[in-house]
């Protein structure tokens, strides 16, 4: 009995470091959705200022400068959400396989195996943020 438990607990300990490194992925994507909504809402935020001084002072356009300066704090934040959504998938992936490579079955992974409810919420953000942007080009090509 004793030549088996230092392999259960070197188990247990990798089970217990691939729980700890999910749950460090989990908090890099919080913090770079954290970050990427900032970035998405000052860029809204910015264009719309430039829009609404333009108006209220009877101009016919905004200043091309805070549809600029916008967009790219927009796209900005953009490519820092998808860029965390995809490191979140490979390191998702990778523990998920480690995770079965324990010898553990599929089915009772500790680790959310397809969609978790913070990538979820991450793709929801996506989709409003591409919304966002096509709604400010539309103003802004128009």
């Amino acid at each position: 009995m004793d030549a088996l438990e230092p392999a259960n607990h070197s188990a247990r300990e990798a089970s217990r470091r691939l729980m700890a490194q999910h749950a460090d992925a989990e908090r890099m994507l919080l913090s770079t959705m954290q970050t990427a909504l900032s970035l998405i809402g000052f860029g809204f935020t910015i264009d719309q200022i430039f829009s609404d001084a333009a108006s209220k002072a009877g101009l016919v356009r905004a200043s091309p400068l805070g549809a600029r300066v916008g967009l790219s704090l927009l796209v900005l934040g953009l490519l820092l959400l998808v860029g965390g959504l995809w490191s979140y998938r490979r390191t998702t992936r990778f523990l998920a396989a480690h995770w079965i490579a324990l010898g553990a079955p599929e089915g009772l992974q500790p680790i959310p195996p397809r969609f978790s409810p913070i990538f979820v919420v991450a793709c929801l953000l996506l989709v409003v943020a591409i919304a966002t942007l096509f709604t400010i080009l539309i103003r802004v090509l128009a």
